[in-house]
């Protein structure tokens, strides 16, 4: 379903468009079961467009549906911060109500945490905590009665997990880079994740004339072979989260080979530093 395309009016079911009247563009949706037939989306947005962008007046509202395509407004913020905005909610109903969490702000601010007992009405407690290698942006999964997920990003997309919504039990490093992850269990030792991939460069920054391609072949088996021009001062490898692990100096025009079978499957960018520019490549390990 494509959320984004959604307009939610307050007494009307659905219009194919993308702003519900007065409101800016609905953003961060997040979707919740209300019963086997009724789903509640909660989303971000604010009365007006913020003149100074993001503020204070951005705020958490919701909207029913009987069969995920028509939404009725719920009037009124689910959540709001009076002096921060409220942006990447995660909305959830475990044990004897429902959950809302959503950043502050830096990865070390921690979460706001606020329960409800109808997905309506929330009020605030507690802060979660966190530090800055773990940032609550994400989204909640049940995976037992007993225990509440959370899954994050941060270095690697990571799990928490609780027995109430309130005391958590640690970070658990997932081996995923990545982020905004949304998980759902479909079984005993079986999970299905959606996640935004890890950034990595494929644009070019000062380029040099030539853009062709300097190395070949693509994608990689076990080497590489790199065609130096004249006046090439170093070649760079960088991974899928931009760091460099490995570094090519002081080179001679002509053919190079470099061994690529310690590599492990995946992407990775290979930067050109000349005196004329940098030309950056997307290298693809089989």
């Amino acid at each position: 379903m494509v959320v984004g395309a959604l307009c939610l009016q307050e007494t009307a079911k659905l219009v194919n468009c993308r702003t519900l009247a007065g409101y800016q563009r609905l953003f961060d949706p997040t979707l919740a079961v209300l019963s086997p037939d009724s789903l509640r989306i909660y989303f971000s947005s604010s009365v007006g467009l913020p003149p100074m962008g993001l503020d204070a007046s951005v705020n958490t509202y919701s909207a029913v549906s009987a069969d995920g395509l028509h939404y009725a407004f719920e009037p009124g913020p689910r959540v709001d911060v009076a002096d921060n905005k409220v942006i990447d909610p995660a909305v959830i109903e475990f044990g004897q109500g429902w959950h809302y969490i959503a950043p502050i702000g830096a990865p070390q601010q921690g979460a706001y945490h606020f329960v409800s007992p109808d997905g309506v009405q929330f009020f605030q407690v507690a802060n979660i905590p966190s530090d800055n290698q773990h940032n609550w942006t994400g989204n909640y999964m049940l995976n037992s009665e007993n225990e509440l997920r959370f899954y994050g990003n941060g270095p690697m997309i990571w799990y928490n997990a609780s027995p109430n919504g309130g005391v958590w039990n640690g970070f658990v490093a997932t081996n995923l880079n990545g982020g905004d992850p949304s998980v759902v269990r479909l079984g005993p030792d079986r999970y299905f994740i959606v996640f935004v991939g890890a950034q990595y460069i494929t644009d070019l920054a000062e380029p040099i004339a030539s853009d062709a391609a300097f190395f070949y072949p693509n994608p990689v088996g076990d080497e590489l072979v790199l065609q130096i021009p004249s006046g090439a001062a170093s070649v760079l490898f960088f991974d899928a989260a931009g760091r460099q692990f490995k570094a090519l100096h002081q080179l001679a025009p002509g053919t190079q080979w470099v061994d690529c079978r310690d590599l492990s499957g995946g992407v990775y960018v290979v930067q050109l530093v000349h005196a004329n520019g940098i030309q950056r490549s997307v290298l693809v390990k089989r």
